[in-house]
């Protein structure tokens, strides 16, 4: 007997007034090591969005700082133009240095130029959904940083906001002063730290997308009874990891997600958007 798994088959979830399969696609591992520069099989990379499209995805998260630009690039050469029902969600306020390193890019300029070149590379007028992804140290404050968002809403250069790594007091100050329709923070089995700001998004029906849920791999690369895992950093596992592993008796991988939701949760395991790539 053949059960048929798509996107789909894990529910779906609200980002505002879309709703969209709860499984999606992270972009984050498409550039090459250390998510900088061209992947090291471009064709590959290209046949996964598509294979991830063809699998019922609708959500696909990336970054103009993912590379830059190459995780766009990748997305807009393997499925553009875009099924109509497709949701790209960037994030701005990261930044890169000419030689791959990672800086804080949340000034009101950096904040406008990367969304302009998230608009120009993907190939839209208005990207879907955009989180505002917060760093602590720069050099204006969260309500400034929101009010660039807000002014790029309201020039319908992205549709909806979503914050990152934000605290429940920053998302409570957000929410004083626009819709928000997605918080995306640090989550999983190894890191369960942000339960007041899961909670207070369940309050609100605000999808909370964990990123890093098996901490960049290292959760799926414990050794589980059937052997050392055989996941990488640059190539997703022959088997769903919402799912776990099979050796033909019941499921034996470290995370299978559902079965380790907590139980004491008030509510559902929370969307991820972004868990095909190793996050």
């Amino acid at each position: 007997m053949t059960i048929e798994v798509t996107a789909s088959s894990a529910g779906t979830v609200r980002l505002g007034d879309l709703e969209v399969p709860r499984l999606g696609f992270g972009a984050m591992r498409l550039p090459g090591p250390g998510v900088w520069g061209p992947p090291d099989d471009r064709d590959e990379a290209i046949r996964t969005v598509r294979h991830a499209v063809d699998l019922g995805v609708r959500v696909i998260d990336s970054a103009w700082y993912y590379g830059r630009d190459v995780a766009n690039e990748v997305i807009a050469a393997a499925i553009r133009p875009y099924p109509d029902d497709l949701v790209l969600v960037t994030k701005l306020g990261g930044a890169r240095t000419d030689d791959g390193g990672w800086f804080n890019g949340i000034t009101p300029n950096g904040l406008r130029a990367g969304c302009e070149r998230d608009l120009r590379v993907l190939g839209v007028e208005t990207v879907p959904v955009v989180h505002l992804r917060w760093m602590d140290g720069a050099p204006i404050s969260f309500d400034e940083a929101l009010d660039v968002m807000v002014d790029l809403r309201t020039e319908g250069k992205i549709g909806r906001i979503g914050l990152s790594n934000v605290t429940a007091d920053q998302l409570t100050t957000a929410l004083s002063r626009t819709p928000i329709v997605s918080v995306s923070n640090l989550f999983g089995p190894a890191e369960q730290g942000d339960a007041a700001t899961l909670d207070l998004c369940a309050a609100h029906g605000i999808a909370y997308l964990p990123f890093f849920p098996l901490a960049a791999g290292r959760v799926a690369r414990r050794t589980t009874r059937c052997g050392p895992s055989r996941t990488s950093t640059t190539r997703p596992p022959p088997r769903s990891r919402s799912h776990g592993c099979s050796t033909g008796r019941r499921p034996c991988c470290p995370f299978p997600a559902p079965r380790r939701w907590p139980t004491s949760r008030r509510t559902s395991p929370p969307a991820r958007c972004a868990w095909t790539t190793t996050t």
